[in-house]
């Protein structure tokens, strides 16, 4: 599984951010675990900046600040980190350590507190195999902290999902031919979905909170061609939520339990 972020944002300042890669401590899923993950860390220039593999042998004061955001994995085996990094794009590989594949999750924690918006989390994409049932792609986002009561006080995000197979590059062998993204609220309940981004949904928040509705988005708003984020095909997908505070879960599937390697993409827009 490949975990891309970028930093950025007006600002030049750095960013504190935790990386997980878990498998062990995942809930039974009637399919394989990963067993034994680890966790290299690049920049945008491919190099190795940070690797681990069993977050206990972490440096103390990484470990305590895992334990502070209550963020220490469960399982001994499960890696982890904390590092402080420039503006850029940085990927993570998450990768059986033991040669043992199965289900795995990489997570990317934003430790500052959200409260400097100069410099933060703009992007986070992952790629990896898309399959049916539990082996779906499941991207979740968590937006500010839901436990908070006053989360009305917070700003709304506007927030751009892309669901890609066909535009990934030449080389990737059995590419995922026609993405399907749907959007979950934290109930469950699902907001919107689309297969095809020339006919995305947007899901907007009203006035009130309360509710949410889906309208048709105009594609010329969710995709300029200046950014060069388009999809590349018109069986790939987008969706383009106004998102309150709250935790929401992007499902990546095939359309008709079509399989492949597939891209899920989230950018704050």
């Amino acid at each position: 599984m490949i975990g891309g972020f970028t930093i950025g944002g007006s600002g030049t300042g750095t960013l504190k951010v935790a990386i997980r890669g878990l498998g062990p401590s995942l809930p039974s899923l009637g399919v394989a675990k990963l067993n034994n993950p680890t966790i290299p860390l690049n920049n945008a220039a491919g190099n190795v900046i940070f690797s681990n593999s069993d977050w206990g042998t972490l440096p103390t004061a990484q470990k305590n600040d895992l334990a502070a955001n209550s963020l220490t994995p469960i399982d001994s085996r499960e890696a982890a980190m904390v590092q402080t990094l420039a503006p850029g794009s940085y990927t993570v590989f998450l990768q059986s350590q033991d040669g043992v594949y199965g289900v795995g999750l990489f997570e990317l924690y934003e430790l500052q507190g959200g409260t400097n918006q100069q410099t933060r989390l703009l992007n986070v994409s992952t790629r990896c195999l898309v399959r049916t049932g539990n082996e779906q792609v499941i991207a979740g986002t968590i937006l500010g902290d839901p436990s908070q009561s006053n989360n009305t006080a917070l700003p709304k995000r506007s927030v751009l999902m892309f669901g890609k197979g066909p535009s990934l590059p030449s080389g990737i062998s059995g590419r995922l031919a026609n993405p399907y993204l749907t959007l979950k609220n934290s109930t469950g309940t699902v907001m919107s979905s689309d297969d095809s981004w020339s006919a995305a949904t947007a899901s907007v928040v009203n006035a009130a909170s309360t509710s949410w509705t889906n309208v048709a988005a105009p594609v010329d708003e969710i995709v300029e061609p200046s950014n060069g984020i388009a999809p590349g095909s018109t069986l790939e997908s987008a969706l383009w939520p106004i998102l309150k505070s709250d935790t929401y879960t992007a499902t990546l599937s095939g359309v008709s339990g079509g399989t492949g390697v597939g891209l899920a993409e989230m950018y704050e827009y």
